[in-house]
């Protein structure tokens, strides 16, 4: 009878004992952080953390629960992460925490990425801050090449005879910059960029007899004096600009200006100028735009009003729209 008393208090003893050392581990409590709310274009950050009651967090884990697309998470298993690729929706992630026991713990956090909003720049400058003049010169005439004309009420590009006046031929093209462009951030994204030029009513000038293809002209009909808008590559300034020192302008992404068989009030049709002003705008290069004649042979001009022309409806006008 004794011996059975003892065997039993032996087992009692070990079974305590056993249950003191092998103990229930302790799940470790993981946090994701706080929901976020961002807007477009940004990369953001996920910061999450863990604790574990009974031992140490060895590891952690994120993971993309829904979105409008895979997110790329560049240090999932870290406990923060860089997030790049979002586009606008409502996303979920979840932190998964890891202890030495090799239990987990996990926690959800909210992401709503809105799309920027479009933001519309429309510039139509007057007299005291509009920048366009014309260049021009006139064979046999050392003046005209040197000559500012930045004040006249219009705009032309043109190649015509000047014999009654005592020289031969010439030409004339035209330069317009909005200074107010600079507005636009350079890491900005450029939707649209629209050009409209207006043209001018009859006898406004002496310059020419209107535009030169029109029903009845001596010089023909058909609408030859198609043109073109070049992006300018080095700056100016509207009252120094001459024929001699203009600046010089690029070929890429020039636009075509269609021809005209209208004598006056040519309104242009809208210009697509987007990639220019795409350049102007992220290299910090806003000089502006180059009218000029595609084929510059005699009896061809067009005439357009300028930022001093006496109705503001008619300036130039740049419309641009941007994120």
């Amino acid at each position: 009878m004794k011996i059975s008393y003892l065997l039993s208090a032996s087992l009692l003893l070990t079974t305590v004992f056993s249950c003191t050392k092998d103990k229930m581990n302790k799940v470790p409590i993981a946090n994701a952080g706080p929901s976020q709310n961002i807007q477009l274009p940004v990369d953001v950050t996920l910061t999450g953390s863990g604790t574990d009651a009974d031992g140490t967090i060895v590891g952690y884990l994120w993971s993309e629960l829904a979105g409008p697309n895979i997110a790329a998470s560049h240090t999932p298993a870290a406990a923060s992460t860089k997030l790049s690729g979002l586009i606008a929706g409502t996303y979920k992630f979840q932190l998964m925490v890891i202890d030495n026991d090799g239990a987990t713990g996990v926690d959800t956090m909210s992401l709503v990425v809105s799309a920027v909003e479009s933001k519309t720049l429309t510039l139509q400058p007057g007299p005291n801050d509009g920048q366009d003049a014309i260049v021009t010169y006139r064979e046999g005439d050392a003046n005209s090449p040197n000559g500012n004309y930045a004040n006249w009420d219009f705009l032309a590009y043109s190649r015509w005879t000047y014999t009654a006046e005592g020289f031969g031929q010439g030409g004339s093209r035209t330069f317009i910059k909005f200074t107010g462009l600079s507005a636009i951030p350079q890491n900005a994204v450029i939707t649209s960029a629209k050009l409209y030029l207006y043209g001018i009513p009859v006898n406004s000038t002496t310059f020419h007899p209107g535009n030169s293809h029109y029903p009845g002209s001596p010089y023909g009909s058909n609408p030859e004096n198609t043109g073109w808008v070049k992006r300018v590559t080095a700056n100016w300034d509207e009252s120094t600009i001459t024929w001699n020192n203009k600046p010089a302008t690029t070929n890429t992404d020039q636009v075509v200006i269609p021809g005209t068989a209208a004598q006056w009030n040519y309104n242009l049709p809208e210009l697509d100028v987007t990639e220019l002003v795409k350049t102007m705008v992220s290299t910090n290069t806003n000089y502006g735009f180059n009218l000029l004649l595609q084929n510059e042979e005699i009896y061809r001009s067009v005439l357009l009003a300028s930022s001093d022309n006496a109705d503001p409806g008619r300036r130039p006008k740049l419309v641009v729209v941007y994120k």
